[in-house]
Parts: C-alpha cells; structure tokens; sequence
C-alpha cells in the first residue's frame, strides 16, 4: 500500500528480483490516481443541524444556483434560521438578509408565474414559540410576505406542486397546527389566493411530501409519510383522480421522520420511490420500490441500502445518464451516517464511502452551483460525534461533463371546451435513455411569455431555476384546464438525470374559443403593422398601425372596401366576422406634382416647392420638367430634346426616350395661332430606353409644317 500520493499525477512502477545470479525486472506499469469525487468547502453558511431543510433555486434570475437555508442550531442566537444566499459566481456566497421569520422549513416555486422564484416557508420561532407558515412574493429580490392566510405548523414539510392542471403551483404543508394536531393541508392556488381544497390527506408532522405522476396518467400524485403521533408513523400514495386523492395501499413500509423522493433509477419511463424514515420510533428503514407501470410498486430488496431515517436526494453525480442517490440521517444508537450510493445500472447500488461528514436530522441536496456541469452536494445537520451542527458543500471533482438534452419536437394542440391537450415526441440525450428524460412545460400569452405555466427556467437558454424534475414528469403529453379564451403560446424542454435542462423547443401556439380573422394588406411604398392574417377574439378588437415610406403619405384605408379615411392608426372594435384591411400610398407632391422622392433622390430634402422651380444644371430646363421627362436635373447633358429629323419621303422625328415615360408627336401649320395637333397613330407611345423614333406619314406634307414631342408619365 502506497500513501502520500498526489491525486492527478501519473505514477510508474516496475516490480524486479534480486537473487545471486543477478536482478530480473517486470515490465514498467503506470497508474493516475484519481482525486476524490468530492471536496468539502465551508462558505460559510449558518450552521444548521436539526430539521435543516435546503434548497438550491435562483431567485435573481442570473444564471446559478442560489440557496435557501433553514435550521435549528442550539448553540445560536437565534436557535432557527431561515436565511438566502446569493451565488456570487465566484465559488463564495453571501448572506441577503432576506428578513425571513427564524423557522426550520421551506421551499421555493413561482406561484405567482411573474418568472422568478418565490417562497414557502414554515416551523416554530423558539425565541416566542409562534409557529409560522407563509409565502413571500419575490419582488425583483426582495421578499414580502403575502399573508396568505394558511394554517401555522412546526415540525413541517412543504412541497409546490400544480395538482388541479390549471398553471400555478398549489401548496401542500404537514405539520402541527398551534392545539399540536398533525394536519395535512392542500391549498389550491385560485390567481394567486390560496384555499383550503378540503382534500382528505392523513395529517402527520415530521413529514416526507413529493409530487409525481407515478401513473402516467397526465396528473401529479402525492407521496406522503410522517407521524400522527408518538410511535404512530404512515406512509401513503394518494392517487390523483382528476382533483381528487385516492389513497392506494402498494405495500410502502410505514415510516416517518424522513425523506420520500421520487426518481426514476432504471429509466424505464415511470416514476420509483425511495422512502427512508423511522418505523414507530423503533427501527430505520429505506425501501426502493420499483415501479412496475401497472400501478403497482415492488421493493427492490437487491438495492443495497443503508437503512436510517433522515435526508434522500436523487441525482446523478457521475454523468452516466443514471440516477445515483445520497442518504444522510442515523441509525442504530442515533449514529450518524452521510454517503453517496452509485446506480450499478441492474437495480443495485454501491456505497462509495467517500468520507463524507456524518450527518443526521438534516438535509441532502443536489444542484450545479457552480455551472460546471456536474452536480455538487450540500449537506446540513447534526453530528453526534462532535455534538455540533454543519453545513458543508461538496464540490464535484468527478470532472465528467454532462451534455444537456436534445429540443423535443413534434408539437401539437388541440383545444376542447377550455382545455388545451398538448403532446411532443420524445426527446434525445447523450448520456440519459430517451425513457428516463423528464419534460419542463411553460406556457404564456405571449411568444416569450409562461405566465400561465411557469417552466422556472431560463426562457433563452433553457437554464433551471430549480435542480428537480421536469415539471410534467415522463409525461409526453399534458392538459391544462380552465383557460380563459385567448392566443397561448406554448414551448417545453427535455430534462435530464442530471436535473439539468436542454434548449427549448420551437414555440407553438393555439387558440382558445372562437377566433375571427382580419387580413391586413397594403400597396406598395408603406408598411401595416401587424400584417396579414390576424386572428382575433370574437367580440375583441385589433388594433393597427399604418406607416408610410418617407417622402410618401397614406392615401386611404378601406375596411371591408369602405374607405376609414387616410388615417395612420386604426383599431377595429367588436370583431364579429373575418374581414379585410386595406392601405393604399401616395407620394408627396411639390407645388406642381413632382414628387417630394425624386427631389430627394438628386439631392433635395426639404423646400421641394423651390427645388421643384429650380434649373441647378443650368441646361434651361426646371426640374420639375426634368422629372416629367425622365432626365437628371443635375447633368447640363441630361436634357430632353430632338435629336433626329428626317423629312423626306416621310416626316421622322428622333429623340431620347425612358422606358417609364410615354410620348406625343404634335404637328402645327400655324405657329402663330399655337394650334398643335396630335398625329394620327403618333399619341402615348411608350418609351424603350433608346432613341424613339416617331412618324408622321401625311403624304404630301403641307408646304410648311412643324413638329415638337410631348413627354408624360403613364
């Protein structure tokens, strides 16, 4: 055994034999030993050792993983804390001083569906044994309570989850109510006001809570264990029946004071549950229990577990595209025990005894708080063997980068009676099976919008603001209910078993209730805003603006093929059938009719009346002339004149011509009289671009006759 070694050095090593006749060497070996997978830092947190609960989330929306601490530590003033810790970025963490109540519990989720992560917090402040359950509203980072009205436990647990399909989180809290009954209460979230949904739920204290949709079935189904009283522990799996919460007996041990965590180890598409507590305050036990797709659970006994009662997290921490797990609590004699057990990929678990400090009535999360692409571990709770309370971070050394999911694709909705029924094909990844990929579903009002299903993610790059399960589970299609009528707009993204999420799909959108459509077009030389088809709400009302291109004005606007006037903004109230928008344009004219363009174009911009009058060239010619003839009005040589006459047999009159100009050939017999006359076949010929030439074919010509060109425009 070799000691004092150097992680990441590569060693050499040859063995040989030295005997009388000589030294014989082996071949020459080399090894690299590995550092630990884990390194232990102390940023500095509060110690906070009993009934800690943590909880990874960024709340500021600026791209890593804040934390929200909570504790008892007898040996500090106050005993309970509830405290934020803003990620520097920097490997370092700072106290926020949020003005959070002292209490033991929380956790984070967007109830309000604004885009950044609000707070549920709960338990006893020691200092004036006042039992607190409430929910702070993130104001741009700062905290304000709602006073939402729910009932006040200790010894709580409490998990967000949108049970109803309606967009927003609801909230279920356990714990004991001020008489020291346990409850159990589901809240629903009604925009924001949280009711009491009368669910029925065991009421426990020292509680397990996990939301998951175990069935498939396209709603979310609640774990839950924890004690009715002393030396009384439970455990449950209510299914979800469409609001309701049916308790289904699967044969889960009846244990409290611990963890119900729902992942999916084998990643065969559903949901397992791992449950770890004290049985009757007698015997620790944590059960695997696998989820045979039916319904039904069988427990793993080849898993390999330690059995405590304390803290599970789920996580995959080497990158294999596995769910590994870390345990923290005690068993026995109140030993502590803290380890990560590796996913061997067939059902069973390898303890890593990485030395990881031994902790009980704690909490163990997973979360990439420093963007590496790996899972780092925080650990809170208390230590026996020293009697003191901790909390450590664990930095990842494993140095196995994860490759985030794929895009889903194939998105499509229907809509019935209010309710959107949306599905996706499944997604891909590199290291996670297509089965064992969750989804994260946001849907807003808008293209960049989920303020009606908040997907807690970054909306560019798809970065969570939470390390957990996509929020529809497996699920490759959902249904959300009670949406009022209105265009949504819809996207989601693969998660996978590093809890970390891909890019977003392209947005899809749909309407609900019935929808009419006003088609919005335009002439050339100016933009309508929106354009095309707009669909529109029956009985709402669009709105649209009307731009002209520089230099020209709007000459009208018909609706339906009425004229509106020549108005630059119209709004169209009280749809009540599909209809037509229609602008028209017009060039501004100077005083004379040359346009305001064509002054610009040779180099005037304003005082188009005098430019219009003015010979800048000094060829004779004005520039409102030069225009109807189709010549620059700044080249002396560009001018409009005769440049061929050809009199015998017949009379041919030569000149320059325009390709968007039309010509005359006029003939006269009396110049004094001004009488000039059009030639017969000779009127509004087009112009080619080249020399035209025009006849007058009168045989014999009067004996004295004359001739000139008249230019228009078309």
């Amino acid at each position: 055994t070799l000691s004092g070694l150097t992680a990441g050095v590569t060693y050499y090593v040859r063995a040989y034999a030295v005997n009388g006749g000589g030294t014989s060497y082996g071949y020459q070996q080399s090894f690299v030993l590995s550092a630990a997978p884990f390194a232990e830092l102390d940023p500095g947190f509060r110690a906070a050792g009993w009934y800690a609960r943590s909880a990874w989330g960024d709340y500021d929306n600026d791209s890593d993983l804040d934390l929200f601490l909570a504790g008892y530590d007898a040996g500090a003033t106050p005993m309970a804390s509830a405290r934020i810790y803003h990620n520097n970025g920097d490997g370092t963490f700072t106290d926020v001083n949020a003005g959070l109540p002292n209490v033991e519990f929380g956790t984070w989720g967007d109830y309000d569906r604004d885009g950044d992560l609000d707070l549920v917090v709960s338990g006893l402040v020691y200092e004036t044994n006042t039992r607190v359950t409430e929910i702070y509203r993130n104001d741009n980072g700062s905290f304000v309570s709602l006073n939402a009205g729910l009932t006040p436990v200790e010894y709580a647990e409490l998990a967000w989850g949108d049970y109803d399909n309606d967009g927003d989180l609801d909230l279920v809290v356990a714990g004991d109510d001020a008489t020291g009954v346990p409850r159990t209460t589901l809240y629903r979230n009604d925009g924001g006001v949280f009711v009491n949904a009368n669910a029925g739920l065991l009421g426990v204290d020292s509680a397990g809570l996990a939301w998951g949709d175990y069935d498939n079935d396209g709603d979310l189904d609640l774990a839950l264990s924890g004690y009715t009283g002393p030396g009384a522990s439970h455990a449950r799996l209510y299914r979800n029946d469409g609001g309701t919460f049916v308790w289904v007996d699967v044969g889960l041990v009846q244990a409290g004071d611990g963890t119900v965590a729902w992942g999916d180890y084998d990643n065969d598409g559903d949901l397992d549950l791992l449950l770890s507590g004290s049985v009757d305050g007698l015997t620790e036990a944590t059960r695997l229990y696998r989820n045979n797709g039916n319904g039904t659970f069988s427990e793993n006994t080849a898993a390999g577990l330690k059995d405590i009662y304390g803290a599970a997290a789920w996580g995959d921490y080497d990158n294999d595209g596995d769910l590994d797990l870390v345990l923290s609590g005690a068993y026995g004699a109140n030993v502590s025990f803290t380890d990560v057990y590796r996913n061997n990929g067939d059902g069973t678990f390898t303890a890593l005894n990485l030395g990881l400090r031994p902790l009980q009535g704690g909490a163990a999360v997973w979360g990439d708080c420093d963007n590496d692409g790996d899972l780092d571990l925080l650990l809170a709770g208390y230590s026996e063997t020293d009697d003191a309370e901790y909390t450590r971070l664990y930095r990842n050394n494993t140095g196995i980068w994860n490759t985030p999911p794929a895009a889903p694709t194939g998105l499509s909705a229907s809509v019935t009676g209010g309710v959107a029924s949306l599905s996706w094909n499944a997604a891909t990844d590199a290291e996670t099976p297509a089965s064992g990929l969750t989804y994260n579903l946001r849907i807003g009002t808008g293209p960049e919008k989920n303020d009606v299903l908040s997907g807690m993610a970054n909306l560019t790059t798809g970065q969570r603001r939470l390390p957990a399960l996509g929020n529809v589970n497996h699920n490759t299609s959902w249904a959300i209910r009670g949406l009022a009528d209105g265009t949504y707009y819809w996207s989601l993204q693969a998660v996978d078993s590093t809890l970390a999420g891909g890019t977003w799909a392209a947005a899809g959108s749909f309407p609900v209730g019935t929808f009419y459509h006003l088609t919005a077009t335009t002439g050339t030389h100016g933009t309508i805003t929106p354009t095309g088809s707009v669909a529109v709400l029956a009985g709402g009302s669009a709105h649209f603006t009307i731009t002209p291109d520089a230099y020209y004005h709007v000459a009208d606007v018909t609706k339906n093929g009425v004229s509106v006037g020549a108005v630059t903004d119209y709004s169209w109230t009280n749809v009540t059938a599909d209809g037509t928008l229609h602008a028209v344009f017009a060039p501004d004219l100077a005083a004379n009719g040359t346009p305001h363009w064509w002054l610009a174009q040779h180099g005037w911009t304003n005082n188009f009346d005098l430019a219009e009058a003015a010979d800048t060239d000094g060829d004779g010619q004005f520039a409102g002339q030069e225009y109807l003839a189709d010549t620059n009005p700044t080249a002396a040589s560009s001018v409009f004149r005769v440049i061929g006459f050809v009199s015998r047999p017949t009379v041919a009159v030569t000149c320059a011509s325009s390709a968007s100009r039309l010509y005359t050939l006029y003939r006269s017999t009396d110049l004094a009289a001004g009488a000039w006359l059009p030639v017969f076949g000779q009127t509004d010929v087009a112009g080619t671009g080249s020399p035209l030439i025009l006849h007058d074919p009168t045989v014999p010509q009067p004996a004295r006759c004359f001739y000139r060109i008249g230019v228009r425009l078309p």
